[in-house]
């Protein structure tokens, strides 16, 4: 099958994990703007090794030539040529929150619950859906440095000359338990490997240190994104090593009235 062209407008990044193929990638999903939309997984991406004027951003329209990932058997899974990716638009510049809501929001799924039965049908591995409520933030301590394999990947760049800063490890893992609105809804417990957050993680760690970085974190999340009287929305994906269990790898949160957005942590 050959590559074809396509408009995505880019939604979700997760951050940049060690890779065997390709040193270092990102899983990157958005919303394949034809009619009807829907979405679109475009893995792997080198997202830190593309030139400049490629880096896109949350929120941009790009254009890039894709095709069927025949290796993955998930719907969403696209492969990309990453010589073609070019940035058209920038839908999240203007703060233009009602024109997201026209790409985004007809693609909500009305809970998790469903979500997961889709999987079983239809092998479904990227959704939306509204939380009931969010019952607590919780974070676990993980490996401080990379292991010795990982750390052996992710040095390689440097001996092809890449000037590039090595990948910074997350020291921590990131959940979030809630109900969604699925009325035999048991609770899910879900980790967050969006890159928002562990950029937040990074800016407050140039002024914090140890729990009080965590309990900012946790504060932004339960303060502030997920508040009753918010308009947000969990995205979900799952991987294609572990298809039943889905990760938070994004959030959408259209502020109400006159609020401003409260993530500004593209790095």
């Amino acid at each position: 099958m050959d590559f074809i062209k396509k408009k995505i407008l880019v939604v979700v990044k997760t951050y940049p994990n060690p890779s065997k193929q390709n040193q270092e990638t990102v899983c990157v999903a958005g919303v394949l703007l034809e009619n009807p939309h829907s979405w679109i997984r475009i893995y792997p991406v080198p997202f830190r090794d593309l030139p400049y004027e490629q880096q896109f951003k949350k929120y941009q329209i790009i254009e890039a030539e894709i095709k069927k990932n025949r290796g993955d058997f998930r719907p969403e899974s696209y492969k990309v040529n990453v010589d073609s990716i070019k940035i058209l638009e920038d839908v999240g510049r203007e703060r233009n929150w009602e024109r997201r809501k026209q790409y985004i929001l007809p693609l909500v799924d009305s809970s998790m619950c469903k979500i997961q039965r889709e999987r079983e049908d239809t092998q479904k591995s990227l959704g939306i859906f509204k939380p009931a409520r969010v019952e607590d933030f919780i974070f676990k301590s993980g490996e401080k440095e990379w292991s010795d394999a990982d750390r052996n990947l992710l040095s390689q760049l440097k001996l092809f000359g890449n000037d590039k800063n090595i990948l910074e490890k997350i020291p921590y893992k990131f959940k979030i338990k809630y109900k969604c609105l699925d009325l035999n809804c048991k609770g899910h417990f879900q980790g967050i490997i969006d890159w928002e957050t562990a950029q937040l993680y990074r800016n407050l760690k140039k002024k914090d240190r140890g729990s009080t970085i965590i309990e900012k974190i946790k504060s932004k999340y339960l303060d502030d994104v997920c508040k009753k009287d918010k308009d947000f929305y969990f995205i979900v994906g799952n991987t294609l090593k572990g298809p039943k269990s889905f990760s938070i790898v994004g959030i959408f949160f259209p502020p109400k009235d006159d609020q401003l957005p409260l993530f500004d942590l593209e790095s």
